[in-house]
């Protein structure tokens, strides 16, 4: 179906509306694979079948980038992002899955968060953990709510108006677990909300 839409957007000659509407459709298209990939990975997760392709990398390159990634998403919102990381800090784990929880949390740093807000990463290493914290100012997550942060197409904080599909703090957790770890919500009091990822000992070299 991309294909063929991209195929039909790139065609000459169409009019102004129509090469919006088929953009629109293109868009549209992008979102349900996301989806599709997303339900995927959680259904191998399910039945024990979530292969990891570990390696030993720098996990300060990866956090740097998931920064400038907060940087250009936050960019229309005045966001202030801060880095308390320490270097070098090497980790054995699946490059990819890591990146992709790391990615999960900022973009929704991002997205909860109130224009002119702050976006804080923090990584530290505690006896045989690495923790990584991804904190922001957006809105309080209900008391209630908080039990249920991580359910599938839940949204705490998210209206119909707020891009996502409730998936993303699910796939993060899974992510985490499958490296030995687990993904926790730290707290979400006043003006401050922290997610923490913690990494066991079987996935970090310290």
């Amino acid at each position: 179906m991309r294909a063929g839409i991209e195929e039909i957007l790139n065609q000459p000659g169409l009019s102004n509306e129509v090469r919006e509407r088929v953009a629109d459709l293109l868009q549209q298209t992008r979102r349900l694979n996301s989806v599709a990939e997303n339900l995927l990975l959680l259904s191998r997760a399910d039945t024990g079948r979530l292969a990891l392709r570990a390696s030993e990398f720098d996990l300060v390159e990866l956090l740097k980038g998931s920064l400038e990634d907060a940087r250009i998403l936050g960019a229309g919102s005045n966001l202030q992002i801060e880095a308390r990381i320490p270097d070098p800090l090497p980790i054995n784990g699946d490059r990819e899955m890591i990146s992709l929880t790391v990615q999960n949390l900022v973009e929704n740093a991002v997205k909860y968060n109130r224009p002119g807000g702050k976006i804080l990463v923090s990584a530290a290493k505690h006896d045989h953990v690495v923790e990584i914290c991804v904190g922001n100012n957006g809105p309080e997550i209900p008391p209630e709510r908080a039990p249920h942060v991580f359910e599938r197409f839940y949204r705490a904080r998210g209206n119909e108006q707020t891009p996502g599909h409730g998936l993303g703090l699910s796939i993060a957790r899974e992510l985490a677990r499958a490296h030995g770890g687990d993904l926790t919500l730290a707290r979400s009091q006043a003006d401050w909300t922290e997610f923490c990822l913690r990494l066991s000992a079987s996935s970090v070299h310290l």
